[in-house]
C-alpha cells in the first residue's frame, strides 16, 4: 500500500521524515527513499528491504535540508530495488507515488520519443519526466503539475518537491488517500505544514489535519496550504483534530502503555491475498463479495471472511480459520491470467501469504468492539 510523508519545516527534517516512515510500516513496503532539498540541490537516499537499511545509510551520509519528502515502496511496476525505490528525480523535480498510473506506458513511450531516458523501470518515473518537461518549458512548479494531472489515469498519491522552491510541496491524490497537515505558527505566520499518507504517519508532527477529496491537490508552504479540485478551483476542506496517538509503544509515557484496555491480534495465520486497480471492486462484487463504499473499512463476507476496503481501488482479504481458506482459493482461481478479461479489469492480484498482519484496539471499549469485528472474546 505504500507511505508517503512530507515536511516544509524550519529546521532539518530527513530524521523526522524517517520517524514518519517507521509509523507507515504497517502499510507495507520493500524498500524506502528521502530526498531533501538543501543549498539548491535535491538529494537523496533509498535502500532495499527494511527501514533499518535506510536508516544505517543516513547515519553514514546524513541528509541535511529543512524541506522533504519520503516514501515506502511496494513494489509494482518494476522489481523492489534501490533504482526503482522513490524518491525519483528527473530535473527540476523530485517525487513519491503511491499507486498505479495505468496509462503510463503511452505516456513512456511518448516522452522515449521526445528524446528522455529513464533510470528506472517504476510508472512514477513517467510522472516526474512529465513534469519535468513543463518546467523546461518555462512553467512554474504549481502550472506544471496542473498541466500533468488530467494526463494521469489510475489511481495515486503523489508529492513533488522542487528545486527552484524550497518552500513549496505540492500534493495530489486520486483513487489514494492523502492528507495535509497543519503546523504551529510563528508570531510572523511562518511554521510548518506537512503531507502524509495518513493521521498516524503525521501524529507527532500535528494532530490538525485535512483530507483531501478525490481529485484533489494541494499547494504546501511553510506559511499555508492551498487547495484545490480536480477543476483547479480553489477549495475550503475541513480541519479536524485526528487523535491519532503521536508516541512510539517502547515509550513509558505513551498512550498505548497507558490504555487500560488493549487488545490485540496476529492475523498472519489467516489465508489472505489482495487486488489492486480501478476495477477490482466491481470484480470482487461479481464474485459474490459485498464490499461497500467506504475505504479504510473491513466488510464481513459470507462465511467469516473480511475484505478490507483500504483504498477506493485496494481490498486486502482475510478468510477465517474455519474456512481454510476456500474464499482465498477461489478468488486466485477465478482470476484471469490470460489477455481478454485484465483488459476490462484494469487490476492484479496482490498475494499476501508472506506479509504480516496486526489488528489492534486501544481504549475502554477495546474489549467489546474487538468481539464485534473479529469474534474474539476478552472480556
Amino acid at each position: 500500500m505504500c507511505g508517503i510523508i512530507g515536511i516544509v519545516g524550519k529546521e532539518a527534517v530527513a530524521e523526522r521524515l524517517l520517524d514518519g516512515l517507521k509509523r507507515l510500516e504497517y502499510r507495507g513496503y520493500d524498500s524506502a527513499g528521502i530526498a531533501t532539498l538543501h543549498d539548491g540541490r535535491i538529494d537523496r537516499r533509498r535502500a532495499e528491504g527494511k527501514l533499518a537499511n535506510l536508516a544505517r545509510r543516513l547515519a553514514e551520509q546524513p541528509l541535511p535540508g529543512a524541506i522533504g519528502i519520503a516514501h515506502t515502496r511496494w513494489a509494482t511496476h518494476g522489481a523492489p530495488t534501490e533504482d526503482n525505490a522513490h524518491p525519483h528525480i528527473v530535473g527540476d523535480v523530485s517525487i513519491v507515488h503511491n499507486g498505479i498510473i495505468e496509462n503510463f506506458k503511452p505516456l513512456r513511450d511518448e516522452l522515449v520519443a521526445d528524446g528522455r531516458t529513464f533510470a528506472s523501470q517504476t510508472d512514477t518515473e513517467v510522472v516526474a519526466h512529465l513534469v519535468a518537461r513543463e518546467l523546461e518549458r518555462g512553467r512554474s512548479p504549481r502550472e506544471a503539475v496542473a498541466a500533468v494531472l488530467p494526463r494521469l489515469h489510475g489511481a495515486f498519491a503523489m508529492a513533488f518537491l522542487f528545486r527552484t522552491d524550497p518552500d513549496l510541496l505540492i500534493a495530489a491524490r486520486l483513487g489514494a488517500p492523502l492528507t495535509v497537515g497543519y503546523g504551529a505558527k510563528d508570531e510572523n505566520g511562518r511554521g510548518e505544514n506537512y503531507i502524509g499518507s495518513d493521521a498516524i504517519g503525521l501524529a507527532p508532527l500535528t494532530q490538525r489535519i485535512a483530507y483531501l477529496e478525490e481529485g484533489d491537490w494541494a499547494c504546501v508552504t511553510r506559511e499555508s496550504v492551498e487547495i484545490f479540485d480536480r477543476d483547479n478551483n480553489p477549495v475550503t476542506r475541513e480541519i479536524v483534530n485526528s487523535g491519532a496517538v503521536p508516541m512510539h509503544y517502547g515509550n513509558p509515557d505513551s498512550e498505548l502503555n497507558r490504555a487500560r484496555r488493549m487488545a490485540i491480534a496476529d492475523l498472519s495465520v489467516l489465508p489472505r491475498t489482495g487486488f489492486k486497480g480501478t476495477g477490482t471492486v466491481d470484480w470482487l462484487q461479481g464474485q459474490g463479495l459485498a464490499i461497500g463504499s467506504d475505504s479504510n473499512m473491513a466488510y464481513r463476507q459470507e462465511g467469516g471472511a473480511l475484505a478490507a476496503r483500504l483504498a477506493p481501488t485496494e481490498i486486502f482479504l482475510i478468510d477465517g480459520l474455519e474456512a481454510s481458506g476456500a474464499l482465498i482459493e477461489k478468488l486466485n482461481g477465478a482470476w484471469n491470467w490470460g489477455t481478454e478479461k485484465p483488459r476490462k479489469l484494469t487490476g492484479y492480484p496482490m498475494p499476501r501469504q508472506d506479509s504480516h498482519a496486526w489488528f489492534m484496539i486501544t481504549g475502554d471499549a477495546a474489549p467489546e468492539m474487538f468481539a464485534k469485528i473479529c469474534g474474539v472474546d476478552l472480556r
